[in-house]
């Protein structure tokens, strides 16, 4: 065998061959749109997401005809839509809205509770029938003002306008203390008060509104310190025996609060630039009556009991003028437990795929949520209570105790109130706040006029029980949509 035919001896000339690949085919201007476009095709839910973004690359129907050969810009975005397959980035984590401090809503809380510490001092110069009526009408009127003020300015920040909110607080604030005045003016005069129980009842309605104003402008420090110099007086007042000599000082310092609110209030409202246009729109206007409803409601609630334990004591208890400090107290818990809500159910709504399993968990968040509130809310009750009996002010009682179970019902009701107004559901607990209020009110009627045997506690246990109940009921199946957590 030679070296020929061998074909291990055979020469190996594969290496010495210089071959040229095939060169790549040119890109179609096509291809190099659709490399471009990757992105936002990858991403796009429908063609007309693709068409959007060539026009909004510089494309028109006429460009796309001359350079692509299609007929129009939706004719190409179909192709592209067509040609990229699906690929959707998953956007980033946005911030939760609803994470914020406790120590926040610990604040509100004593803010919400402080001005009941006043009480004490002032009842000595409001003694008198007629002075009930009109510190009744002054609270019903502010208090459905106040609500009503406040969805305003927070519509306006809602929509980042700033500058309409603190005009629309500040007008609406001198409004709404110009009515209260009026109303109170008449109502003294029908029920024959006195000057000095008008300007009391005034200056406890106009700092409500101003302080209103001073929440929605998140000037809790402003606040605080407007009413410092009437809470230490008055305390000073009682602890010292409610002498005599003091009483001009409290009036003053009291005065004091008042005028050191509306002028923190004006200063935190005050814009540089003038603004045109309408204050208020309609629309504005139909969408704070359900809120200022729920204000007259909510005081009538809180109000109701104390003001027949004043004028019948056989019917009422002592301990509702008692229960409703804890209650305006457990009011920063509600705050509280209520961004805890928000929080939560917005991390169900996101991880949840089934609508079966978002109701059922949106029922348990539900109920964590007024445990939680229930909790503090007693913890309030027994600290208030027992702070009261060390300082003599009143003697824990077993008897009490139905009024401070409806009083804590009541304020579990109105937690769940605030959650359902804080979802967008505004009107539904109208009609079960009015309708536990007129059960109260018919059974004190029936006991005065037809002698019928029932006591206000247990009519207003029965009331606020019933509207708890109520509300849970429709809470769970209102909250159960997806819709109401956005």
């Amino acid at each position: 065998m030679t070296a020929g035919t061998a074909p291990e001896a055979q020469k190996t000339t594969y290496f010495a061959v210089k071959g040229v690949l095939p060169a790549a085919p040119p890109k179609s201007p096509l291809d190099e749109l659709r490399e471009r476009m990757t992105p936002l095709c990858a991403g796009a839910v429908d063609p007309f997401e693709i068409a959007a973004g060539l026009e909004a690359d510089g494309l028109s129907d006429q460009a796309v005809e001359r350079k692509y050969g299609y007929p129009d810009v939706f004719a190409l975005a179909e192709e592209l839509y067509r040609q990229v397959p699906r690929e959707p980035v998953e956007p980033d984590p946005q911030p939760d809205p609803w994470t914020t401090k406790r120590s926040t809503h610990v604040v509100h809380g004593l803010l919400f509770g402080l001005p009941a510490l006043c009480y004490p001092a002032a009842a000595p110069l409001l003694s008198g029938g007629a002075a009930l009526p009109v510190l009744v009408v002054s609270m019903l009127v502010s208090w459905s003002l106040s609500q009503g003020l406040s969805y305003l300015g927070y519509s306006h920040v809602s929509r980042l306008d700033k500058v309409g909110a603190s005009r629309v607080l500040r007008v609406g604030m001198g409004v709404a203390a110009l009515v209260l005045a009026l109303v109170l003016v008449a109502t003294t005069m029908l029920a024959g008060g006195s000057v000095s129980v008008l300007v009391f009842a005034a200056g406890q309605g106009i700092y409500l509104l101003a302080a209103t104003v001073l929440l929605v402008r998140k000037a809790d420090v402003m606040l605080f310190i407007a009413l410092a110099p009437g809470v230490i007086t008055s305390l000073i007042y009682v602890a010292t025996g409610e002498p005599a000599w003091m009483m001009t000082t409290v009036w003053s310092v009291l005065g004091l609060s008042v005028v050191l609110s509306v002028g923190f209030a004006l200063e935190r409202t005050a814009n540089p630039d003038p603004v045109s246009g309408p204050i208020v729109t309609k629309a504005d206007l139909v969408g704070s009556l359900p809120y200022a409803v729920f204000g007259v409601l909510t005081a009538g609630l809180l109000a109701f009991p104390v003001i027949v334990a004043t004028m019948l004591p056989g019917l009422g208890t002592r301990a509702a003028a008692l229960a409703a400090l804890p209650l305006s107290l457990s009011m920063g818990a509600a705050e509280w437990n209520l961004y805890w809500y928000r929080s939560r159910m917005r991390r169900e709504s996101q991880r949840t795929t089934m609508v079966a399993k978002f109701i059922a968990r949106s029922r348990m968040v539900l109920g964590l949520a007024v445990l939680r509130y229930a909790v503090v809310a007693v913890l309030l009750f027994a600290t208030v209570v027992l702070t009261a009996s060390l300082v003599g002010a009143g003697r824990p009682e077993w008897t009490q105790v139905p009024a401070y179970t409806a009083y804590l019902a009541l304020g579990a009701a109105l937690f769940i109130a605030l959650l359902l107004q804080a979802c967008g559901s505004t009107w539904t607990v109208l009609p079960g706040c009015a309708a536990a209020l007129l059960t109260e009110a018919g059974a004190v009627l029936g006991a005065v006029w037809f002698g019928w045997r029932i006591d206000l506690i247990s009519a207003q246990l029965l009331a606020c029980c019933g509207l708890l109940v109520v509300l849970c009921v429709h809470a769970s199946i209102a909250l159960g949509q997806a819709t109401k957590h956005r």
